[in-house]
């Protein structure tokens, strides 16, 4: 139980480095081809992938209440 729980954390920190590195990447790339309203454009990345980091740790927190309470998920049915 405990490991399946550390197993959950460690994949959401390495989804939610990769998707950090993702902006990181597209706010640098949008700096260097110099696009106009940056500052616009730098506010819906970092608005969508917040979404997808608050999405992210929700679902860890789903999944470890389901482990805690040892309910069985879809895929250990097959």
């Amino acid at each position: 139980m405990r490991k399946n729980i550390i197993i959950t954390v460690i994949i959401t920190l390495i989804v939610g480095i990769i998707i950090c590195i993702y902006g990181f990447v597209m706010m640098s790339a949008a700096s260097d081809f110099g696009i106009r309203g940056s500052v616009a454009y730098g506010l819906v990345i970092v608005a969508v992938l917040a979404g997808l980091i608050y999405a992210l740790i929700n679902n860890m927190k789903e999944r470890c209440k389901e482990i805690k309470e040892e309910e069985k998920d879809d895929l250990s049915k097959y």
